[in-house]
């Protein structure tokens, strides 16, 4: 008797071990698992160690990931979304796009390339990495800025853009004329999203409703999978691409009740398929045969980045965003992303593109989304210089806190600063905030409320409010890093002055503690009492045995700060 393993199953043990090992690295090393994917599909295969062996079957599955990410953009696009967000997506998001398409194909074309191969390299280095893109402003809570608005319009159109780019990519390897091909490509797809939307709400909403009903999880997965799966085959046999039939049924269901649930249930699919996805784009790389080529790679790199900072920065400003706001958007999308593979791989398939040519182009991408950490840091940084309040800001602060003492300085004025303020006028407590949002400033200056646009991470800016009158300095700005260089500079500026600050948890109030904080409340903490103590009191607990357990663990959770000599907490 045979017992000798399928290489089928020995390829999906290797790739689903890479994959796991891979995200895991990322994850503690705090890098794009896209870039370690690359790297690790390399590695094992058929120019590194050869471990994978039947490479048509992965590819089939790496196909079947593209459906499903774009399913999933499809559900972060509600119609409605892109009705209250036009301005900036038919402006700066559709401007970027076709800008910065124009911008590489044109020189691409100047270098030898076919204008059809052009129009496919320009699209593809067009799309930045929602992925990337997006963690990054949500690790520094700018999603709800203005930065973060701007951000989102921009790659909500981006992956849009994908499925007209995966559309005309046969028709471009026809030779067919290129604004005839564009053309034909509206039209069908203008087709199938009407004949899609037509066809959901007659049949895959009630479908999915009807799981729903049902109260069987199995069963409402199964009809996702069906939905996903249904469409994608409808439009490829209406000779569409798959992935557009999948991301019209992403919207689709995005106006629909059943959005996170839906979501929650092909996260885990999605994010293994694309996980082999990349393992199989990092195996057509010959990483041998490109070490004679880093020169190539990285003037490649340089250029996307360039280019891409040098169009947004002009839009960005053409869309009224500040110099500081329209850097820091540059810099954090100035790399290529995800779907430039998608798009690459799908023309070097149609015979489009060579896939010589086309290896140290992906080496670019995946060299510039490696730095896309650093290049969100260099924005940053560059938008604190540039929004910096001047020396007359300054002043004029100095100025309006001259005749304040006894007052509270709160630095941040966002939703949490303004409670503050609201429970400070109740008292009758006398305040002074200091914010950088220009817009939350005008609109707190209009109600009369003494709201100033200054720096609260600055020693002189915290003199000028007056921090050596103040009774106490509140911190209550959001990004962690910033509030912590607000507690430093109080610190060094008049040790004595009690600092208040928020945390996001345990760990950063540990580190503010660490700065000088005289206390530092973790969000989860507060918010996890009161749910806490609303479950007893719902339950019958005694009232009194309930509020001195609550205050027992506030004791334990916030952290004080270390005493040091003479009894005051240092920095």
């Amino acid at each position: 008797m045979d017992h000798a393993l399928p290489p089928a199953l020995i390829d999906a043990v290797i790739l689903l071990g890479a994959a796991v090992a891979t995200a895991a690295l990322c994850h503690r090393i705090r890098i794009s698992p896209v870039l370690g994917y690359l790297l690790v599909g390399a590695a094992i295969g058929p120019h590194g160690f050869r471990a994978i062996a039947a490479l048509e079957d992965i590819e089939a599955l790496a196909q079947l990931a593209i459906v499903f990410l774009l399913f999933s953009v499809g559900l972060d696009l509600p119609l409605r979304r892109l009705w209250v967000m036009r301005r900036l997506v038919l402006g700066l998001g559709l401007g970027q796009v076709a800008l910065t398409s124009l911008v590489f194909g044109l020189a691409v074309y100047a270098l030898g390339f076919s204008p059809a191969a052009s129009v496919a390299v320009g699209g593809a280095l067009a799309l930045s990495s929602t992925a990337v893109g997006l963690q990054l402003l949500i690790d520094h809570g700018e999603l709800p800025t203005r930065l973060g608005r701007a951000a989102i319009a921009v790659l909500l159109v981006q992956d849009i853009a994908v499925v007209p780019l995966l559309i005309i990519l046969p028709g471009l390897a026809s030779g067919g004329p290129i604004l005839e091909t564009l053309g034909w490509a509206a039209v069908q797809a203008a087709i199938a999203f009407v004949a899609i939307l037509a066809l959901g709400r007659l049949v895959l909403r009630p479908l999915v409703r009807a799981a729903a009903a049902t109260r069987a999880s199995e069963i409402f997965a199964a009809s996702v999978l069906l939905v996903v799966l249904g469409t994608a085959a409808l439009t490829a046999g209406a000779g569409l691409s798959m992935a557009l039939g999948a991301l019209l049924a992403g919207m689709l269901l995005a106006e629909s009740e059943y959005r996170h649930q839906v979501e929650a249930d092909i996260k885990p699919a999605r994010g293994i398929l694309l996980a082999l996805f990349f393992l199989t784009v990092g195996m057509d790389v010959d990483a041998a045969a490109m070490a004679d080529d880093a020169a190539v790679v990285g003037v490649l790199a340089t250029a996307i980045i360039l280019a891409n900072f040098a169009v947004l920065l002009i839009l960005g400003r053409l869309a009224r965003l500040t110099w500081g706001e329209s850097v820091h958007l540059s810099l954090v999308m100035a790399h290529a992303g995800e779907f430039a593979f998608v798009i690459l791989a799908a023309a070097v398939g149609v015979g489009l593109l060579d896939a010589a040519a086309v290896r140290p182009l992906i080496l670019a991408i995946a060299l510039t989304l490696a730095l896309c950490p650093l290049l969100d840091a260099l924005g940053r940084r560059l938008a604190r210089r540039l929004g910096r309040p001047g020396h007359a800001d300054v002043r004029a602060l100095a100025e309006n806190a001259h005749e304040f003492s006894g007052h509270v300085i709160i630095a941040g004025f966002g939703r949490v600063g303004q409670l503050v303020a609201r429970m400070l006028d109740e008292q009758g407590v006398k305040w002074i905030a200091l914010e950088l949002d220009g817009h939350v400033v005008t609109l707190a200056r209009r109600r009369g409320e003494p709201v100033h646009y200054a720096d609260g991470t600055r020693v002189d800016v915290l003199e000028a409010a007056g921090l050596a009158r103040a009774r106490a300095l509140a911190v209550t700005i959001d990004k962690p890093e910033d509030a912590e260089r607000a507690v430093a500079a109080a610190r060094e500026a008049h040790a004595e002055v009690p600092v208040l600050t928020r945390a996001r948890d345990v760990e950063h109030a540990g580190r503010l503690s660490g700065a000088g904080a005289t206390h530092a409340v973790p969000e989860t903490l507060e918010a996890s009492l009161v749910l806490a103590g609303r479950l007893l009191k719902t339950l019958g607990a005694p009232e009194d045995a309930t509020a001195a357990a609550i205050e027992r663990i506030r004791r334990q959770g916030t952290i004080e700060p270390p005493v040091a000599a003479g009894g005051a907490a240092r920095g």
